[in-house]
């Protein structure tokens, strides 16, 4: 059965406005949601290695501070710097 379009944009209005700042781990800040899918690639080995690659090839291009990791996560600048602090941890 077909919706309305007013029908239809009324169900979306509440549906995007119940899932406001809800993630995984529960109701989280801005900043923590944005950096959650880096960690969470820097922790998986061979995801670390893509990541470490890209980086390298960004930074030797002078491009890794306008490119981010997702939409609205850290440039590739800040990326390399959590790499160069993960390789110092070894």
């Amino acid at each position: 059965m077909p919706q309305s379009k007013e029908v239809h944009r009324e169900y979306m209005r509440k549906r995007r406005k119940g899932s406001q700042g809800v993630t995984e781990q529960g109701i989280t800040s801005k900043g923590v949601t944005d950096v959650l899918p880096i960690i969470r690639a820097l922790a998986d080995s061979v995801k670390k290695e893509e990541i470490e690659r890209i980086a390298k090839s960004l930074k030797a291009h002078n491009v890794a501070g306008s490119v981010s990791y997702g939409v609205s996560g850290p440039t590739f600048l800040e990326v390399g710097d959590m790499l160069d602090i993960l390789s110092k941890r070894r």
